[in-house]
């Protein structure tokens, strides 16, 4: 029977390859850098931000829902904060 003996290089390879697989996993919470394209099985969910976010967070579709607006006439009390569209 073959014995295996626990060294400090063995101990040492196995903290090393332990902590590279913790590197590469993509947490739940906490701030990280993702690198490499990564496939979703469905889209993801982010939340809207605020209508007077000026950050570089992801948006949605009712953020731009309200952000920009197509209107048959010019409104009467313009939002400095919301870009219009006027059909023609």
């Amino acid at each position: 029977m073959t014995r295996i003996l626990q060294t400090d290089l063995a101990r040492d390879a196995l903290y090393t390859k332990v902590n590279q697989i913790a590197d590469e996993k993509v947490g739940l919470a906490g701030d990280e850098t993702i690198a490499g394209v990564k496939t979703f099985s469905v889209s993801p969910n982010v939340p809207t931000p605020s209508m007077s976010s000026n950050t570089t967070v992801p948006v949605t579709s009712q953020y731009i829902n309200l952000k920009f607006q197509v209107l048959n006439s010019a409104p009467a009390n313009r939002d400095p904060d919301t870009f219009y569209f006027i059909k023609e």
